[in-house]
């Protein structure tokens, strides 16, 4: 089976008033095509988060996939060691959710941020743009917790946030022809 989630013309339970259907996510319980190792958590994750209301940040080009990677679960949800570690969700998915809420700068200064991991600190900068549906998001990812396999000493991840575009292969990213001019919904230009 092909984890995935899909939605399906809306059902009504006969029997049972107000119980509707219309959302489905799947997942394997095991791992591979044949044996009997089990799946690992992260699709299973990963597919429920689509229940959530999140969408993919990945998508298929001519040259495999492209997007956010593992910086966001949404991503890759294999994470950056490609093992059982369930990753982070980006500062663009926690706030999505609700989990999270941006603080906006608005005047130059000096500003610190907690690690992801361990605190809902994301900072948001609309300074530049032509439009307020388009603007950065700052979070801190170190390796710490849930983000302990963040490559090196982690740092300062940003992201380009457009909520004009919509999700899909057009999306172009950083080192893709056609960036910045087809820039994807959601993008991550830094992660150091």
């Amino acid at each position: 089976l092909w984890s995935h989630q899909w939605q399906t013309a809306e059902w009504t339970s006969a029997k049972e008033a107000g119980v509707k259907f219309n959302k489905y996510a799947l997942t394997s319980a095991f791992w591979g095509t044949c044996g009997y190792t089990l799946q690992k958590l992260l699709p299973i994750y990963h597919e429920t988060l689509h229940l959530a209301g999140l969408r993919d940040l990945y998508y298929m080009n001519g040259d495999g996939y492209a997007g956010v990677g593992a910086w966001d679960v949404m991503g890759d949800a294999y994470g950056f060691d490609r093992r059982a570690q369930v990753g982070m969700l980006s500062a663009y998915s926690r706030i999505k959710l609700g989990w999270c809420q941006e603080t906006q700068i608005k005047a130059n200064g000096r500003y610190i941020l907690e690690p992801t991991s361990t605190s809902c600190q994301i900072y948001r900068v609309n300074v530049g743009f032509p439009h307020k549906a388009e603007y950065l998001l700052l979070e801190s990812r170190r390796p710490v917790g849930y983000d302990s396999t963040v490559p090196e000493e982690g740092g300062l991840a940003i992201w380009h946030i457009d909520l004009r575009r919509k999700y899909g292969a057009e999306e172009k990213h950083p080192g893709q022809a056609e960036w910045p001019a087809k820039h994807g919904k959601v993008v991550l230009l830094q992660a150091d």
